[in-house]
């Protein structure tokens, strides 16, 4: 794949959502032919909120992936989460 179709994964540190249970929320970007695609969903839901651009079938594929690779992801979150969550 070229740089400029490729697929760009990035992750927030843990936030605390208004139940006050733990989330991450990622995001997937790529430009295609000179359109930003992205999605953007949070675990461990596992679900896409918003997106453009890309397809239905796509956003389905995100999905599983979220879930799949739902703790992997907290616990990359969590080495970059600084001390504050600790006190909550």
């Amino acid at each position: 794949m070229d740089k400029a179709n490729e697929l760009k994964f990035t992750y927030s540190s843990i936030l605390f959502n208004k139940k006050g249970e733990k989330v991450v929320r990622v995001c997937f970007e790529k430009q295609e032919a000179g359109v930003r695609k992205f999605a953007e969903g949070v675990i461990p839901e596992g679900k896409i909120d918003s997106s453009f651009g890309f397809s239905g079938e796509e956003i389905t594929q995100l999905e599983e992936y979220l879930k799949e690779n739902s703790a992997d992801i907290m616990l990359e979150a969590r080495k970059i989460t600084g001390i504050t969550h600790w006190l909550k």
